[in-house]
């Protein structure tokens, strides 16, 4: 990819929470992500996800203004 093209990227992560922020009297709103380590869609789109271990020193996180989450699917374990 040349420099200066944006790519469309997205990341698949379980919310920890919502917050605001504020700043010079305007508000935010934004979440913070716990990234998964995988994610697939099975042949009818389902998703399926794997989570990382609780330890894992490879877990990753992320905050994203919330207007830019897509979706909000919910998981039943089994």
């Amino acid at each position: 990819m040349e420099s200066g093209q944006n790519r469309a990227s997205w990341y698949v992560g379980e919310v920890i929470t919502y917050f605001i922020h504020s700043y010079k009297g305007s508000s935010k709103f934004f979440a913070l992500i716990s990234i998964v380590e995988s994610s697939t869609l099975d042949e009818y789109g389902g998703p399926s996800v794997t989570l990382f271990s609780e330890n894992s020193p490879q877990k990753n996180y992320m905050v994203c203004g919330v207007e830019d989450i897509i979706n909000i699917v919910g998981f039943v374990s089994r």
